[in-house]
């Protein structure tokens, strides 16, 4: 990954995760129906009480 990629990435996690008043939830669809967090914004954990720890 190059540099510029990196700072785009860095900037859109930034924004899902300040940038909403909304909750973002990004969820991976696994094998066997298993769902897994991969993302959830600042204004998901502080409503639902979810932390970093419940996700990817």
């Amino acid at each position: 990954m190059n540099t510029k990629t990196k700072t785009i990435e860095l900037s859109f996690d930034q924004v899902l995760m300040d940038g909403f008043d909304e909750m973002i939830f990004i969820i991976r669809v696994e094998e066997n129906s298993i769902f897994s967090y991969e993302f959830i914004n600042q204004v998901a954990m502080e409503k639902t009480g979810l932390s970093k720890a419940n996700f990817r």
